[in-house]
């Protein structure tokens, strides 16, 4: 299980809908309008580029990052933000987020 961010710039409104929604029913997190983070298996993370790939085939232009996040990444990580992000709970390591 690894935390991952995707990130994806798609123009058809469509295919932009359905690859956000099926990224919160997955457990994914909204950290910015199209910028998503969670934590995924390999197996998880496999059938979700799949899944990404048919939902944007329709789009003629488009472009999804899935990037991989490892701990040490985040520890030198610079947050600039009015509310900063629950970085304990989107790498699951508590149940609930504080808002």
């Amino acid at each position: 299980m690894m935390l991952h961010l995707i990130c994806y710039d798609i123009e058809n409104n469509r295919a932009r809908t359905r690859l956000s929604k099926l990224l919160i029913k997955i457990g994914m997190e909204r950290v910015q309008l199209s910028v998503f983070i969670g934590v995924l298996s390999k197996y998880e993370k496999e059938e979700l580029l799949a899944k990404i790939e048919e939902l944007v085939s329709e789009d003629p232009i488009y472009h999804v990052l899935c990037i991989p996040l490892h701990e040490d990444m985040l520890s030198g990580l610079d947050e600039i933000a009015k509310v900063p992000l629950d970085w304990e709970y989107l790498k699951g390591e508590k149940l609930c987020m504080i808002i």
